[in-house]
């Protein structure tokens, strides 16, 4: 998507029909310029990027779909995810490249901007805008303060409690969550529950839940060579365990816990150990 606006930005300035929307997009592409794709809680870059990619997602089919719930689901879909992102790598080589799939008219606050030509690129060009000013918008004018991890939480919700006032103080759990819809840190924000008038823009609620880094070659070897994992909630289920939620801030720290494997290792770090007898009590004839 970087690629798109940097090739084709004499293309994309003529295109606006606000000039001032100009500035705006070298204020985005200044920003996002050397952004890693690291999708870390602290990436103000991740935050401009993600609202971006999730708006020409929406955007896109506009004309042949008019609901936008329905170009959600497409988008939320791994062959629909691919077809965009198809889309996306096409302009770069191709300014036209499936321009007959991307909007005829772009909605912004309100107002609405007529696409005339490359279609495609100017959607990208026009959503990049719309991030911008969305974020200085509900978030912050200053850019430092687009943080991912508060605009994209995970929730931990605990049907029904977590809708009942009260009881969704002990079982519900929000916090700042890492990564994103194709990475290693997998949090998948949902389009449907996407909310811009809250500072919580985008909601998670399916994440790896249990991540671990195994080397079966190593394992008699544990402390030359340390395994990790980790649980992103706890190991009780009882809300009121100091283990319900203990796992939770070691899971998104990206470090883990070591692990070691092997029958001999497990049973040197056993807490507990349970024995199974003979029954010493006859057992009655039938």
């Amino acid at each position: 998507m970087k690629e798109s606006i940097d090739k084709h930005w004499s293309t994309i300035i003529k295109g606006f029909e606000d000039k001032s929307f100009k500035h705006t997009l070298k204020k985005f592409r200044d920003h996002i310029h050397d952004w890693d794709a690291d999708y870390s809680v602290n990436s103000t870059q991740t935050s401009l990027y993600a609202l971006w990619e999730l708006e020409f997602h929406v955007s896109f089919l506009s004309d042949q779909l008019p609901n936008r719930r329905v170009r959600e689901t497409l988008a939320n879909i791994p062959d629909g995810d691919l077809l965009i992102l198809d889309a996306v790598e096409g302009i770069v080589n191709e300014v036209s490249y499936l321009n007959e799939y991307c909007p005829s008219n772009i909605t912004m606050f309100g107002k609405e901007y007529h696409l005339k030509e490359n279609k495609c690129l100017m959607s990208l060009a026009y959503n990049a805008v719309y991030a911008w000013q969305l974020l200085s918008k509900v978030v912050s004018k200053d850019p430092t303060e687009w943080r991912w991890g508060s605009i994209h939480k995970h929730y931990y919700e605990h049907l029904p409690f977590s809708l009942i006032p009260g009881f969704k103080q002990i079982w519900h759990r929000e916090v700042e969550a890492a990564g994103g819809r194709r990475t290693l840190s997998f949090a998948l924000f949902d389009y449907y529950k996407n909310d811009f008038e809250n500072k919580i823009f985008l909601k998670s609620n399916f994440a790896a839940n249990f991540r671990a880094a195994i080397d079966m070659a190593t394992f008699e070897e544990p402390e030359k060579y340390p395994m990790y994992m980790s649980l992103d909630t706890g190991s009780s289920q009882n809300p009121f365990s100091p283990h319900y939620f203990d796992q939770n801030a070691i899971h998104y720290s990206q470090k883990g816990r070591v692990m070691k494997m092997g029958l001999e290792n497990a049973k040197a770090s056993a807490k507990y150990k349970m024995e199974i007898l003979p029954n010493k009590y006859k057992q009655p004839e039938v």
